[in-house]
């Protein structure tokens, strides 16, 4: 047997009446009296809470989240959570109340428009150290890996060191050896940058640097004044050809040395009292600019003219 729910009507000058209903029946449909109410920051990536205010009659919720009045599709869970597509637009929350009767609506304010919001950026940190790999040899090329970073580099730097000190201009991810570096450790030095900030990772040092650009070489000391001259031939071996050859000192007159061959020629026509010419030294380049000496350095002699012979006949008598 349904029970009795008494539904009262009147005014503060009659009784109520009361009016017999079956257990369960709701005559009146839902009414808001407090509108619902978003809580939260207007930012993407943030979560937004609607609540749907103050109901009477006993109604269930359903929700439906607004871009500027136009529905989203989906979005009808209590709390929303604002994408890019959102920036610049307002949201609002429309609420649904059902009871048996029927449902009704309302809706919130609507939001302040959307931003993208601050995004939080820590300067990257490094977990893995670059590494440089290559043979230790000049004129050959050294490379260095980023290593392993946190929070998002955008760009890379690079510096590369010898023994700690900076070498001008090595600022690639790869380094060609020079002669100046011979005897040391080179380094390189990766800095990596976010819009927070930089930080720098050392790598794991090479060294010592060798070259192994090499030339022999005997000199012929001995020339004759106005006799041709031919000097010895260079032998160069190692670093990186085509290779080429100065030569520092004074040469004897009417003498020059091939800068291809290194071969010195001439014929001293000029001394004819004889000369000598110390400090000669034949220098090897290689193409990528390391030198060498090619042996010590010499002296040229350059015999006198021989003396005419002189015939001298005795007549006795």
């Amino acid at each position: 047997m349904a029970s009795i729910i008494s539904f009262f009507f009147g005014n503060s000058t009659n009784y109520p009446y009361a009016l017999p209903m079956a257990d369960g029946d709701i005559p009146v449909l839902p009414a808001n009296t407090a509108l619902p109410t978003i809580t939260g920051a207007a930012q993407v990536g943030q979560t937004l809470t609607c609540a749907p205010g103050t109901w009477t009659y006993y109604p269930t919720f359903t929700y439906q989240w607004q871009q500027s009045g136009s529905n989203i599709g989906g979005a009808t869970a209590s709390t929303y959570v604002p994408v890019s597509g959102d920036v610049g637009y307002t949201l609002d929350c429309v609420v649904t109340g059902t009871n048996l009767k029927g449902s009704a609506s309302a809706a919130s304010a609507a939001t302040a428009a959307i931003t993208s919001g601050a995004v939080i950026v820590v300067a990257p940190t490094n977990s893995t150290p670059p590494v440089v790999s290559g043979a230790v040899v000049v004129g050959n090329a050294l490379s260095t890996t980023n290593g392993a970073w946190a929070n998002t580099p955008t760009s890379f730097t690079y510096q590369w060191k010898d023994s700690g000190s900076v070498i001008a201009g090595a600022t690639a991810n790869t380094y060609t050896l020079v002669s100046g570096d011979v005897g040391a450790t080179v380094t390189c030095v990766v800095t990596a940058i976010n819009s927070a900030g930089s930080a720098s990772a050392t790598s794991n040092g090479l060294g010592p640097i060798t070259s192994d650009l090499a030339c022999s070489y005997t000199p012929v000391v001995n020339a004759i004044y106005n006799t041709a001259y031919t000097g010895a031939t260079p032998s160069p071996s190692g670093g990186t050809s085509p290779y080429s050859y100065t030569v520092t000192g004074s040469l004897p007159h009417g003498m020059t040395m091939s800068s291809g061959t290194g071969i010195i020629l001439g014929t001293d026509s000029t001394d004819s009292s004889g000369g000598s010419y110390p400090g000669i030294q034949i220098v090897l380049h290689d193409n990528v600019g390391n030198t060498v000496n090619c042996g010590p350095a010499f002296t040229i002699t350059v015999a006198a003219a021989a003396a005419p012979i002189s015939y001298f006949y005795y007549l006795g008598f």
